[in-house]
């Protein structure tokens, strides 16, 4: 039997329930929009206590260089690094992966027979588990009981996402640096076209730590199949048929991208790795939207091949 209960951090703190539940599991799920510091310390030694006992944690964490401080992040990496039985994994809010904001606040405390999830309102803060007014809902029942596979299910799909990655300590540092010039400058939005190239080069450094294909790479695999039909890996292929064969391998591989501007993020993601640098593509100059991959380009579609 299921049974249902709210808690709204008023009548009793969240922290105190989630503390109750931690202790008592032996597999643990958390997804949340934000994460700061003082919401992993709230909940630090009883996470230790779940991986004492033998248990596993996963936690998937989304970024915005404001909200998210890279204290929870580095206390995240910290305990990943030190338990192979301790998942860490971060959603970023930005880039072309999905324009789709990262916003879940869930959290699955799993026993030998039963599991309670929690659901509602409560990112991963101080303020969330016991400070601010919010309300979430708890789900007791069996795990093969309906909502919990549900939310099972949805714990799996997020960490199915092509731009989830898990964060390394170089990644930490360079976060940490643009959390505090976001902290600083107010800037909310667009960065601000002095902090653009700092941005993109931690979007980048998220990409390289991708466990999944990125959308990038899915133009690369697309470009390389029109390419290759045609029997010569060179061949110049047209933007309309990049963006038509690039959604077929997206929607074949089970990606959940924004498909109503699927080929506008395509579009953009050509452009921005078009003729600079190191880039995966290059633009046919004589005729408007023929493309054809680097060399660059054809090692990027190496990766997850």
């Amino acid at each position: 039997m299921v049974s249902v209960n709210l808690v709204d951090n008023i009548v009793e703190p969240l922290q105190r329930v989630l503390v109750k539940e931690l202790e008592q599991s032996s597999r643990v799920k958390i997804a949340t929009a934000f994460a700061k510091g003082s919401g992993v310390r709230h909940i630090g030694e009883s996470l230790k206590r779940v991986l004492d006992n033998g248990g596993e944690v996963t936690v998937i964490h989304g970024l915005d260089f404001h909200i998210t401080d890279s204290s929870a992040i580095r206390m995240l990496h910290q305990i990943s690094s030190s338990c192979d039985r301790f998942s860490h994994f971060a959603y970023p809010q930005r880039g072309l992966a999905s324009p789709r904001t990262f916003h879940p606040k869930l959290y699955l405390c799993e026993q030998a027979m039963t599991t309670c999830v929690i659901v509602g309102s409560s990112n991963l803060t101080r303020g969330g588990l016991s400070g601010n007014i919010e309300v979430n809902a708890t789900i007791r029942g069996r795990n093969k009981d309906a909502p919990i596979l549900q939310a099972n299910q949805f714990f799996e799909r997020m960490l199915a996402q092509p731009q989830v990655f898990r964060p390394d300590a170089e990644y930490v540092d360079e976060y940490e640096h643009l959390h505090e010039l976001a902290g600083k400058s107010g800037w909310f939005g667009e960065p601000p076209s002095a902090m653009k190239k700092a941005v993109r080069r931690v979007e980048e450094r998220a990409e390289d730590l991708s466990v999944r294909p990125t959308q990038k790479w899915v133009v690369v695999k697309a470009m390389e199949a029109l390419a290759r039909r045609q029997g010569d890996d060179s061949r110049w292929v047209p933007l309309q048929e990049i963006q038509v064969e690039a959604e077929r391998l997206a929607r074949d591989r089970g990606a959940d991208y924004q498909w109503d501007t699927f080929d506008n993020s395509v579009r953009r993601s050509i452009n921005e790795n078009t003729d600079k640098g190191a880039a995966l593509f290059e633009r046919r100059q004589l005729r408007a939207g023929l493309y054809r991959l680097t060399d660059a380009g054809h090692r990027y579609g190496d990766r997850w091949s």
